[in-house]
């Protein structure tokens, strides 16, 4: 797919500029391939005012990013694209980040990084979870895989302190900078596998120091360990679940949170109930929608 702004020009110079690129993505990339034939999503500007071929401002193919290094196997189940130590890629024009405004704050993206590309829609889910957690001045937030952090920092004025945990490094750089250069100095976060950081965080937590939970994980949904630290946590009175797929694997922790105490499961604590369910509307025009589910107890 090519697509370009101004005036377009002819099918014969466009296929020239593709077949072109083409042909210097093996030199670029450093690989020994041939690059016929793969499929190429391309972006090319065109600028009526100038002659000749129209310029590519970015030219993505799994091999031109990758080069030499060949593509993991992905599973049918659970994988659904590659990180940048799975698959190195590397920047072949233009800035290494994008930005984006939510809720009056700025952010910055890495290409590893998540943020919901239907901002507007975003905005919405954002003040919707505010108005669901119910937060007091003196509440922590736990903002668990928070990305860039864009919950949690659109959230911040409302809590004494949020803390993220977020497995990708890139984009929890991207929220240190993201909380750095909106000026919210009462966030933290930190890098990791949530089912190995978040029972450190939560082993010793006071009881008494009011906790509320977001969730945000992707399709494969939450980790048992992770279900099982925010279980036996006492202080975590209120959780919000954010789903994209809730009759997936999300179902199953929906499950194991409501259950009643299981010794075999390691659930021991208090079973959370459902409260309240929102639907989201952030893929129009197609029968999805992202579903915050609050759950209590």
């Amino acid at each position: 797919m090519v697509g370009f702004t101004g005036t377009s020009p002819s099918e014969d110079e466009d296929d020239d500029c593709v077949d072109t690129e083409m042909d210097r993505l093996p030199e670029a990339s450093g690989a020994d391939w041939d690059a016929k034939g793969l499929e190429i999503a391309t972006v090319a500007r065109w600028d009526p005012e100038a002659s000749g071929a129209p310029t590519l401002s970015c030219c993505s193919t799994a091999a031109a990013f990758c080069g030499p290094s060949p593509l993991p196997e992905a599973s049918d189940s659970t994988m659904t694209h590659c990180s940048h130590e799975q698959c190195p890629y590397q920047l072949l024009s233009g800035e290494p980040h994008i930005s984006e405004e939510l809720l009056g704050l700025k952010f910055r993206i890495s290409p590893d990084a998540f943020l919901q590309v239907n901002t507007a829609g975003a905005e919405v889910l954002y003040q919707t979870i505010g108005e669901m957690i119910r937060a007091h001045k003196d509440t922590v937030l736990l903002d668990i895989c928070c990305g860039t952090g864009a919950i949690g920092l659109s959230l911040a004025e409302q809590v004494s302190k949020v803390i993220g945990v977020e497995v990708v490094d890139q984009a929890v750089e991207d929220a240190r900078w993201n909380a750095a250069f909106n000026g919210v100095s009462n966030c933290e976060f930190h890098s990791g596998k949530a089912e190995v950081v978040l029972p450190q965080l939560l082993m010793s937590w006071p009881e008494t120091q009011p906790l509320t939970a977001v969730v945000n994980p992707s399709r494969a949904g939450l980790h048992y360990r992770v279900v099982r630290a925010i279980r036996n946590c006492e202080a975590i009175r209120r959780l919000v679940y954010v789903s994209c797929k809730p009759e997936g694997e999300a179902m199953r922790n929906f499950l194991e949170f409501c259950c009643p105490p299981d010794t075999g499961k390691k659930l021991k604590g208090e079973a959370f109930a459902p409260v309240s369910a929102v639907p989201v509307d952030l893929f129009p025009h197609t029968s999805h929608c992202e579903l915050l589910l609050l759950l209590a107890r």
